[in-house]
């Protein structure tokens, strides 16, 4: 039961972290965009990118998770993740 709880904390504060991540890198953005006087639509186009490429991302790791975890069992996914870090 403890290690259940410890789960449950770190999915938490890894929601954070990931939410403070990404908040941080377009505040920055859109100062630097509009402090250096670049057209709007230059920065619609930016962030528009960044979340289709950010979705592709999420959907090919699920993909390359799912993979792993025919080939190698339910470990697979995580053995996946230590061999990419």
């Amino acid at each position: 039961r403890p290690h259940f709880m410890g789960l449950i904390i770190s999915r938490v504060v890894g929601g954070i972290t990931t939410n403070l991540l990404f908040s941080v890198f377009e505040t920055w953005l859109v100062t630097e965009h509009r402090r250096r006087d670049f057209a709007e639509e230059q920065l619609e186009t930016i962030l528009r990118d960044s979340v289709i490429v950010s979705n592709l991302a999420a959907i090919a790791s699920g993909y390359i998770a799912h993979v792993l975890a025919a080939k190698f069992g339910p470990v697979g996914p995580f053995e996946g993740a230590v061999t990419c870090t």
